[in-house]
């Protein structure tokens, strides 16, 4: 009793798919990954703004109170209200934000002037689309 053609078919296409596996398996010295990138990493955004002292009363600083609220392109740009963590200032700690470039507008309370948003330190350049940042894996931040 002899092999019909498509038992010899059979047996052959598992050494096919052995050679395949070997020759892209040891082609051209790769170097084997290290483990997954991060695809996200947190991020602590922080909103002062500058007070000026009234004409009125020199002394007395303006006052800025009331929500800061922002905007982040990792939501899809929904309404986010930020923290007070003292006199003029605001914050707010995002988890799993993804790598890479992110963007965020933000409104201030009426009556308050300009302010600075740092992002894990970082302070941000305010352009006419918001406030711009990119995220690396290490959760490091640059303008």
């Amino acid at each position: 009793m002899g092999y019909t053609g498509s038992m010899r078919s059979f047996i052959s296409l598992p050494s096919a798919a052995a050679l395949f596996a070997l020759a892209v398996g040891c082609g051209g010295g790769n170097a084997l990954p290290t483990g997954p990138s991060p695809v996200s990493a947190n991020v602590e955004l922080r909103y002062e703004v500058a007070t000026a002292a009234t004409e009125a009363a020199p002394s007395e600083a303006l006052d800025c109170e009331g929500q800061v609220r922002l905007y982040p392109s990792w939501w899809g740009y929904a309404q986010v209200t930020m923290a007070p963590t003292g006199a003029d200032r605001w914050g707010l700690l995002f988890e799993e934000v993804p790598i890479g470039e992110q963007r965020v507008n933000v409104v201030a309370p009426e009556g308050c002037g300009g302010g600075n948003l740092t992002a894990n330190g970082v302070v941000l350049s305010d352009a006419p689309n918001g406030f711009s940042f990119t995220l690396h894996p290490d959760g490091s931040v640059t303008r």
